[in-house]
């Protein structure tokens, strides 16, 4: 089976701006395991800029929205008619961005144009199985201390991927919101085991060239910061109750 994904290009920036941050999840001193809406929230330009002008503003990223693998190369990956339901804007010259990153992580299947319709393209990659989190029944009613013990496995997991594809494909995965990490989990009886954590959505700006490797250290800081900041309609969890590391397997 085929994973399909619209890609909805409507971040606008006029060029790499450095906005200001707001306060920090880690000031707050509440737990909150309840869902919100994500859609609201990522509607509002403040948190656009926040998310990626800001976040992304690191020596060792080559970050800029308005660029990006591909740009500009749309002819090149969207050229034979290719009958589908998932339509890409190639007005849009940062259309096979995304087929690019999907090329180099090794989820790209097949881009097209779609039949009598030139200026509509398709992109079609692996399926990814699985469920964000906070849409699993059986994390929804697990208790307090196992749910937060799902929560941190999920983050090391997705913190050592990125990590690793930095290490082999000199690119950073930065969008990985809530919405954006598919989640198996294995339950018997009353016990929950995490089986499988997925990543997708390649779309710019979220894949960013890096200009070095940063260090475990490093990227461990940056990653803890933007996973709170990008998970923060979902769980906001008190200093007491924080993992040493979001990332223990790097910092071995």
């Amino acid at each position: 089976m085929l994973f399909r994904t619209i890609v909805l290009l409507q971040f606008i920036m006029d060029a790499c701006t450095t906005p200001e941050i707001g306060r920090s999840l880690r000031d707050r001193d509440s737990i909150s395991l309840e869902a919100k809406s994500l859609e609201r929230r990522l509607d509002s330009q403040e948190i656009r800029d926040r998310k990626w002008a800001k976040q992304l503003n690191e020596p060792w990223l080559d970050f800029c929205p308005d660029d990006c693998e591909g740009f500009g190369q749309n002819s090149n990956y969207f050229r034979e008619d290719i009958s589908k339901k998932i339509f890409v804007d190639l007005s849009k010259r940062n259309a096979a961005c995304e087929v690019v990153s999907l090329q180099y992580f090794e989820y790209f299947i097949d881009a097209g144009i779609v039949k009598d319709d030139p200026g509509t393209g398709v992109i079609v990659m692996k399926k990814q199985p699985g469920k964000p989190l906070h849409k699993i029944k059986a994390w929804q009613e697990a208790p307090l201390k196992q749910k937060l013990a799902i929560y941190h496995k999920v983050q090391s997991t997705v913190c050592s991927k990125i990590y690793d594809w930095i290490q082999r494909r000199e690119l950073l995965y930065s969008d990985f919101t809530p919405l954006n990490i598919l989640v198996i989990l294995d339950r018997k009886g009353e016990s929950i085991r995490l089986k499988s954590v997925k990543i997708v959505d390649f779309g710019p700006p979220g894949v960013v060239e890096t200009k070095y490797t940063p260090t475990p250290q490093v990227f461990e800081q940056f990653f803890s910061a933007r996973w709170d900041f990008l998970w923060e309609p979902l769980v906001v969890i008190p200093e007491n109750e924080r993992p040493r590391s979001a990332c223990p397997a790097l910092l071995k």
